[in-house]
């Protein structure tokens, strides 16, 4: 009797501390699982947020430049396009500058 009830419990603990920890490895493999999909969903969320945010501004930019087009201000592109176009005509001047005194060095030479 008494020996069989003292096994029983021996059993009994064994059991008992082989659940405790197959719960522990339970809890330990489920939280890594939400941790990992929780960081999955928040890339995701991320992404989509930036991607969204993209859209907006190329959407906003493109109406904004259409209006200022429309009742004739000088949107930024127009401003680099007069920049890239006096980059040349400064490069022309100097190339005509250049050959004005080759000319006239020519002429004083004779």
């Amino acid at each position: 009797g008494l020996g069989a009830f003292s096994r029983a419990e021996e059993e009994g603990n064994k059991l008992f501390d082989s659940l405790v920890k197959v719960g522990e490895e339970l809890e330990s493999k489920t939280v890594d699982f939400a941790d990992n999909t929780v960081g999955k969903v928040t890339e995701k969320a991320k992404e989509s947020v930036t991607d969204t945010k993209d859209k907006v501004e190329k959407i906003l930019d493109t109406g904004v430049n259409h209006s200022l087009n429309r009742i004739g201000l000088v949107t930024p592109k127009d401003l680099q396009h007069i920049e890239q176009l006096l980059v040349q005509l400064h490069i022309k001047v100097d190339a005509l500058i250049e050959e004005n005194n080759q000319l006239k060095s020519k002429l004083n030479k004779k």
